[in-house]
């Protein structure tokens, strides 16, 4: 038998947040993928995720992730590590 340490309070219930309130945050950990990159943030923006946010964390890519990112996907949030 399976048992959980949350408490039926702990649980998240779609009547009680708020609308457009980010429950889950998805990082992306990103270096020199461009392709890659785009065909992740394409899948994930086929999918209808509520209270949900992308992040992509850039590690100081050189094959223009950056902009891809900022023109293609302006709702994903962008980190950028220079270094």
């Amino acid at each position: 038998m399976l048992t959980s340490n949350f408490k039926e309070k702990d649980i998240l219930h779609e009547k009680n947040v708020k609308k457009n309130e980010t429950q889950i945050s998805v990082i992306i950990p990103h270096f020199n993928g461009l392709d890659i990159l785009r065909n992740c943030l394409n899948s994930l923006n086929t999918n209808n995720f509520k209270y949900v946010e992308f992040i992509v964390v850039d590690n100081g890519s050189t094959d223009g992730s950056q902009d891809m990112v900022r023109k293609e996907f302006p709702q994903i949030v962008l980190i950028e590590n220079k270094k």
